[in-house]
This record gives C-alpha cells, sequence and structure tokens, in this order.
C-alpha cells in the first residue's frame, strides 16, 4: 500500500532551492519574453511554406531582388517546429517554447557543474549569475536549439571525463543529425567535440600511459567524434552544407553589418558584466589545489576567445565556464576562498539549506506561488507594453497601412523590417532585403547600404531597383533625401515609421487621400 506521508513529503520537498530557481526564471521568461525578434517572423512564413508544399525551398521564393536565387535552408526543422508551434498555441506557445529552451540550455549546463561539484545549491547560484548575459540571447530563434545541444554536449563530455561514463556517448550522432538541421550553429559541437577530443588524448600520452582502460574509453571517444561529424552530412545539402559556417563567418556583412558579430561593447554595462563573470572564473581556477589540465584551460579559453571575437559566441562562452567553474570549487577553491571573507557567506549558504528543516520547504512553495500569482498578474501590463515597443522596432501600423491601402509594386524596405514585411505581406508582395544576409551577400548589401543611408552613387543603385514605394523609419536618410528629391510623396507617417510612394498615376489616389 502506498505511504501517503511518504508522498506528501516528497512533494514538499520537491521545490529545493535549484528547482525553485528554474521554475521561477522559466515563469519570468515566459510574462518577460517580447516576440519582436524580425527574424522570428520569416521563420514562422517559412515553416508554414515547408508544411504547406511538402518540400524545402531550394531557391528565394520571399524577395524580388534575389528571387529563385539559390538558398540554404539550413534551419528548416526549427522553421517547421516554430510554425506548428505558433499555429496550435499561438503567441504564448512560442514565448513557453523559447523560455522553456531556454532554461534547459542552463539546466544541462548545472547538471553539468553539479555531477562535479557534488552540491546543488553553488551550481544552481553560478546559473543565477549568468542568467543576465543569456536574457537576451533567449527569443524564438534556432540560436536556441544550438545552446541546449552544445549545454548537452558538454553535460555528456563532463560526465565522461570526470565519472568515466561512457554509455551516453552514442547519444552525440543523433544529437548532431538533428542540430546540423535545426541550426548553422552545429559548427560550435563539433568543434567542441574535437578539441575535447583532442586535449584528453595529448593529457593521456603525456600522462599515465599504462591505465588501458582510459585508453579504450578514448578510443571510443574517439570513434564517436568521428561518426558524429560524419552525421553532420544527413542535412538536404550533405557535405556541401560543411562550407556553409565558413562562408557565413567570412563574410564582411557577418562582421560589419550584423550586430551580433561584432566584438562586445565592454563599455556598455552588460560587456562589463560579461567581463566580471570571465574574470570570477579565472579567480576560482587561482585558487584551485590541483593544478588543471589542458582540456579544463583550452576549452574555456578557446570560447571565452570565441565571445570576444564575435557578441553571439558569448552564451557558448558562459555554457563553458560555468561547469569548469563547478570543477574548481571542487578541487580546493571553494575551500581556499572559505578561509578568507567569503568564508561566512559561503559557509552560511553553501551548507545545503538545513538549516530550517522542512520548513524551508513549506517557504520556499509560499514564495514559489507568491511570485507565480505576481507574475501573472502583471502579464496583461508587460503585454500592453510589449505592444508599444513591438510597434517601434516593427512596421506594424506601417504594414497596416500597405494592406489596407492595397499598395503594391517594388518595395524598398529597411533591412531589420523584411521579416516581418515577409510574414504579414507574402505571398502578394516580395521584399528588398530581410535577415537572410547569407543568403544576400557581401555585393548586395552594400548596395542597400548605399540606398539606405545616401551614399555616394546611391541614386543610380536606386533607380537600378525601378523601386516604387519605400518602407523604412522616419529619420532613415533615405526619407530624407526622397522627400527632398521630390519623385516620392509621402503617405504613411507614425511616431516611429514611414511610407513613401513614387508619384506615379497608379498611387494618385493613395497620395490625394494622404494630402486630406
Amino acid at each position: 500500500m502506498v505511504n501517503i506521508n511518504r508522498i506528501s513529503m516528497a512533494t514538499l520537498k520537491f521545490l529545493d532551492l535549484p528547482r525553485i530557481l528554474f521554475l521561477i526564471l522559466f515563469l519570468t521568461l515566459v510574462v518577460s519574453l517580447d516576440l519582436s525578434d524580425p527574424d522570428y517572423f520569416w521563420h514562422i512564413k517559412t515553416g508554414e511554406q515547408i508544411l504547406m508544399h511538402g518540400s524545402l525551398p531550394s531557391a528565394d521564393i520571399f524577395s524580388y531582388t534575389y528571387f529563385e536565387h539559390p538558398w540554404v535552408l539550413h534551419e528548416w526543422l526549427f522553421q517547421v517546429l516554430v510554425f506548428t508551434i505558433y499555429h496550435s498555441l499561438g503567441p504564448l506557445g512560442i514565448k513557453v517554447m523559447a523560455a522553456f529552451l531556454g532554461m534547459l540550455a542552463l539546466y544541462f549546463t548545472y547538471l553539468a557543474a553539479s555531477h562535479i561539484n557534488h552540491s546543488r545549491v553553488l551550481p544552481a547560484l553560478l546559473i543565477l549569475a549568468c542568467i543576465v548575459p543569456m536574457d537576451p540571447f533567449i527569443s524564438p530563434r534556432p540560436q536556441l536549439v544550438s545552446f541546449v545541444l552544445f549545454s548537452l554536449t558538454m553535460l555528456i563530455l563532463v560526465q565522461f571525463k570526470y565519472l568515466k561514463r561512457t554509455r551516453y556517448l552514442v547519444a552525440l550522432p543523433a544529437m548532431m543529425i538533428l542540430w546540423v538541421n535545426m541550426h548553422g550553429g552545429y559548427v560550435v559541437g563539433i568543434a567542441l567535440l574535437m578539441l575535447f577530443t583532442m586535449c584528453e588524448f595529448i593529457s593521456f600520452w603525456l600522462g599515465d600511459r599504462l591505465d588501458k582502460a582510459y585508453r579504450k574509453q578514448l578510443s571510443k571517444l574517439a570513434f564517436i567524434t568521428l561518426i558524429t561529424f560524419l552525421s553532420s552530412a544527413l542535412n538536404p545539402d550533405f557535405i556541401s552544407h560543411w562550407l556553409y559556417p565558413i562562408n557565413v563567418m567570412s563574410m564582411e556583412a557577418s562582421r560589419s553589418f550584423i550586430s551580433e558579430w561584432r566584438s562586445p561593447d565592454f563599455h556598455s554595462l552588460s560587456g562589463q558584466y560579461n567581463l566580471l563573470l570571465i574574470f570570477g572564473f579565472f579567480i576560482a581556477y587561482a585558487y584551485r589545489e590541483i593544478k588543471p589540465d589542458l582540456t579544463e584551460v583550452v576549452l574555456p579559453v578557446f570560447f571565452i576567445a570565441a565571445g570576444f571575437v564575435a557578441y553571439r559566441h558569448m552564451p557558448l562562452a558562459i555554457l563553458t565556464i560555468i561547469p569548469f567553474a563547478g570543477v574548481a570549487f571542487a578541487k580546493g577553491a571553494a575551500a581556499t576562498l572559505s578561509e578568507g571573507p567569503v568564508g561566512v557567506i559561503y559557509k552560511k549558504y553553501m551548507s545545503g539549506g538545513r538549516q530550517l528543516g522542512n520548513a524551508e520547504y513549506i517557504l520556499n512553495w509560499v514564495l514559489t506561488l507568491i511570485i507565480t500569482a505576481l507574475l501573472l498578474l502583471s502579464y496583461p501590463i508587460l503585454e500592453q507594453r510589449h505592444q508599444k515597443e513591438r510597434d517601434s522596432l516593427i512596421p506594424v501600423k506601417a504594414t497596416e497601412f500597405i494592406i489596407k491601402a492595397g499598395l503594391s509594386g517594388r518595395m524598398f524596405n529597411t533591412y531589420h523590417f523584411g521579416g516581418y514585411l515577409i510574414y504579414r505581406l507574402y505571398p502578394d508582395q516580395r521584399v528588398f532585403i530581410d535577415g537572410r544576409a547569407d543568403m544576400y551577400g557581401d555585393a548586395f548589401l552594400k548596395e542597400y547600404r548605399k540606398i539606405y543611408y545616401g551614399e555616394i552613387g546611391w541614386e543610380k543603385v536606386f533607380e537600378k531597383f525601378a523601386i516604387d514605394y519605400v518602407v523604412c523609419e522616419r529619420d532613415a536618410p533615405i526619407r530624407q533625401l526622397l522627400m527632398l528629391r521630390g519623385d516620392f510623396r509621402l503617405v504613411y507617417d507614425d511616431e516611429k515609421n514611414s511610407v513613401l510612394v513614387k508619384e506615379a498615376p497608379r498611387y494618385a489616389e493613395i497620395i490625394a487621400n494622404f494630402r486630406q
């Protein structure tokens, strides 16, 4: 017969500090997430087209400038997923999905740190410290899948290295098949696996070669690494897809045009916070009683360096340093630091929360219920605020005007407006440009910049595309230049965005209505 008291106590103790932390962070993300990322919208539309036609488009369908140009659809599986969720559950389902994936990445990282540290509280606090730099990257984009699979790969490798568990290695090839069809960031998984394997082999050959059992494990790791790499060819483009990440990273636009590919701004508060976390990580290493081995040095340094080169890689640095920070504390850093001023705080709060007994768990439940109620009450208020912010980031009202006015023709649009315009106007209208910078390439992006910023020779490029109307911000240089030139008329204007049409008979009625 089931022991009711035992079940009640298990339920009561379910909400320990780590679980309450993850639950509250998840609910906070669901409530606070703003669906204004421009790329999110064209991902939805792409998923819709894939399911509607039952095939992957091999050429562009969304723009008139690159229509039927070859298009590497490297995120097709994520796009199918995001459209399915949106179609079934709406925007709230998308928020839950994004929050869940973000927290799942952090949870796998937490497990990797806690397996080595033999503590649940310290790794949870490390996760709490890292939510700030991770938060800007938690949005409905396929990079979330890369974060989840990267942290899961790290967990498997940590268990291999410190717990000698090899049975989970067989999951890596299957994970790679999923990864390569979800996001182009699969290359970081290959880099992580190859770096880890290489460092472990070097450490083995420089150390005790008599450990035959570990040599056998390393051989299995090397075999799995090879199979995982080959598994990345199981995608619609086969082995030619291996060149895709290289081509993207070599684009000038990736380094200068797209902000995520730029180096972090360490003058900003978030950049300084990231530096503080990295500095704290190296402090923990400095206080280790056991010298770090090659793997424990190369992996964190490699991904920290990658984060310094491109801001979009900073989450990978965070997801790497947390497990190795847990290792550092497990190997003497905590004990050494406890002898100093930090010791009082450490001894008071890292002891597992047993001071209050079962009352601790009752307080956890009460706190969770209170915070959940507050978040639910604040959701409508936050959603109204998000709507206002969304109107300023994407052309919601301007697009409504285009639809109601029946405006058609060859548009010129601001780069980050493209995704939303695809979502609202396709297939009736095609855009000039959108967030698929890898497809458009450097040459076209330079032409776009020349037009948008009114650089020398912009008029010649503008005329080449025979543009009929323009959708842009009110402060866009092209808006001012066209109004000064006089052959385009303003037909829509709000606090943030404008629509201008060419002075032509087909638009005479729309121009006249605006003047009235």
